[in-house]
């Protein structure tokens, strides 16, 4: 509906900080005043896209948009996300909760100056009884002539007892399993009336079965897929299903960002919980991260065991942003530069410099530096290590000072086999990043271990170590910058190492999980980098989740998920182990790494 392009009639001149932003300088082939939208109201940051600055108003509580002037020269419209509250987990082995209802919209024209209101949808509680969560609530931007833009607030997940449906929301909830499973909550239209009204997609059906054999519940939707249904596996296996990806959006820095992922289905004790889906949803517990993450709308992960209750969807989100210049300054120069809150952020996913000019006063800056991550081993083998990832709040730079910047690349994976005879070789080693001496080299993550493995493909070292395949080893991780990858069983492999936790072992059905990422805020959101891949396993198992969700997937015997799949890229996550059934899996790549420098604007 608002999908006419604006042309920007003249360029213009000043220096923009009001409204609580930063001061960027705007620079003009031939002078001019500001123009456009003038405006307040949540966090206020200014970055470049494209050629574009543009400013975006951030809101994750209530507020309010005021448009104070409407000016000639640039384009009287905003771009505008809306993502609803995120439903809440289910109770005792129970289902995730659905994603926020997410909407994006470009161009809606702004008819006048005014107020307008902004409600942040808050997400439902983790079920802590034998009812369905509650359903996360609406966030509504009221922007008019169109009336609000609404994100409705996401399924609530079912719990047991058997049988209990996922309620339907933005995204549905998933459905809990044991006994006649219940199905998953189906996705609602948005009542704003604004095409397209389509917000998410329906949760996860539960599994049927009874006990440890079944019991597994589904997954919530997420804004960009469906939630995976709980997997009742063979006996002695089974796991819940994963959350559904949610959807990636640049308007509040100009980088993209997952919105509205599910939460993950919880299982049986002895079987596999699910990760939630990219986007902020809850993985299933027990673990660390059940709760959906706040200003993403991501649905809360279902329970496990005691003490039972689910996760908390994450709160919902709205963002505004307006083109307000051509060409921004900054202190530096180097990368992809950005400018979000009171940060300049220098972004390097390829290799560059960052070169301190004299007079630029800089003297410190903000560093996260990532290495490559290994790629995963071939045939029932071993997820790949993180690269080595380091942080440093104030690391000193000096001016007039050029510094030469390499971003690792992710160490290939293996592929598939050619036949069912081994020996079967190892991922490969990701390469080292480097930031000129600013800190000290992130090093590329160890590859994973392959079954059967030749002399030349045994375990590896690295940023964090490989997983260990068939009792080879599994590889170590650099101090402070990863940890070791996981042990393996005859039947699953471990999962690499990842920087905020070891690989885990591999199991009698299933392979060991990738370990868990670090979060960090630098790029001016929330994001997870450096998680392990999941380890292999062999037919009837249940492959290794990815470590945080970034690092890719262990394959299992034969079908669609026989290889492992690769880390998220950019994030310097190991790639998942291949699988063994009829066939030999190959493994996933790992993620290139990357490098982000940031100082006050």
């Amino acid at each position: 509906m608002f999908s006419e392009k604006h042309k920007k009639e003249m360029p213009i001149l000043g220096m923009l900080g009001m409204g609580g932003g930063v001061g960027s300088a705007l620079v003009s082939g031939g002078g001019g005043v500001l123009s456009g939208l003038e405006a307040s109201g949540g966090t206020v940051s200014d970055y470049e896209s494209g050629g574009n600055i543009y400013r975006a108003h951030v809101f994750t509580s209530n507020g309010t948009f005021q448009v104070t002037a409407i000016n000639a020269g640039l384009p009287s419209t905003c771009d505008v996300l809306v993502v609803g509250g995120g439903g809440g987990g289910g109770h005792n082995i129970a289902a995730g909760g659905g994603a926020g209802g997410l909407r994006s919209l470009t161009n809606v024209p702004v008819a006048s100056t005014g107020t307008y209101p902004v409600t942040i949808g808050n997400g439902g509680g983790g079920s802590g009884n034998n009812n369905a969560a509650p359903s996360g609530q609406d966030t509504t931007f009221a922007l008019t002539p169109y009336g609000p833009i609404v994100g409705s607030g996401g399924g609530g997940g079912g719990s047991y007892p058997p049988g209990q449906n996922g309620t339907n929301g933005g995204s549905g909830g998933g459905g809990c399993g044991h006994g006649s499973p219940g199905p998953g909550g189906a996705t609602v239209a948005s009542p704003d009336g604004i095409s397209p009204t389509v917000q998410g997609y329906p949760g996860g059906a539960g599994a049927p079965g009874s006990d440890q054999d079944g019991a597994q519940s589904g997954g919530g939707g997420g804004a960009g897929g469906a939630g995976e249904a709980g997997d009742p596996g063979p006996p002695g296996g089974g796991h819940g299903g994963e959350g559904g990806i949610g959807v990636q959006n640049n308007f509040a820095t100009g980088v993209n960002y997952y919105y509205a992922g599910g939460g993950g289905g919880g299982a049986h004790p002895g079987r596999q919980n699910a990760n939630g889906g990219r986007g902020g949803g809850g993985d299933a517990g027990p673990g660390t991260y059940i709760d959906g993450l706040d200003g993403t709308g991501g649905g809360g992960g279902g329970s496990q065991v005691s003490p039972y209750t689910g996760g908390t969807g994450g709160k919902g989100i709205v963002v505004v942003r307006y083109q307000i210049g051509e060409i921004a300054t900054s202190k530096a120069t180097g990368g992809t530069v950005t400018f979000f809150g009171p940060k300049t952020i220098h972004t390097f996913t390829s290799p560059g410099t960052f070169t301190v000019p004299g007079p630029s006063g800089l003297s410190s800056v903000e560093i996260l530096q990532v290495a490559g991550g290994g790629g995963g081993g071939q045939h029932n083998a071993a997820g790949g290590g993180a690269g080595g990832l380091q942080y440093d709040a104030s690391a000193s730079v000096s001016p007039t000072q050029s510094y030469s910047i390499v971003v690792g690349a992710g160490g290939a994976g293996t592929g598939p086999h050619s036949g069912v005879n081994g020996p079967y070789a190892a991922g490969s080693k990701g390469s080292p990043s480097s930031s000129g001496g600013i800190v000290a080299e992130s090093i590329g993550g160890g590859g994973g271990v392959g079954n059967n493995p030749s002399p030349t493909g045994s375990y590896q070292d690295g940023g964090s170590g490989g997983g260990d395949a068939d009792g080879y080893g599994a590889g170590s991780g650099t101090s402070g910058q990863g940890n070791d990858g996981g042990a393996s069983n005859p039947t699953g492999a471990g999962g690499g190492g990842g920087k905020g936790t070891a690989g885990e072992a591999g199991g009698s059905t299933r392979g060991g999980n990738g370990g868990k990422g670090v979060l960090y805020s630098i790029s001016g959101q929330n994001t997870w980098y450096a998680g392990g891949g999941g380890g292999g396993t062999r037919t009837n198992g249940v492959g290794g989740l990815g470590g945080s969700n970034i690092g890719g997937y262990g394959g299992e015997g034969d079908g669609p998920k026989l290889n492992g799949t690769p880390g998220l890229v950019n994030t310097g996550s190991g790639g998942g182990g291949g699988g063994y059934g009829s066939n030999s899996g190959g493994g996933g790549n790992g993620a290139p790494g990357i490098v982000i420098i940031s100082y006050p604007t």
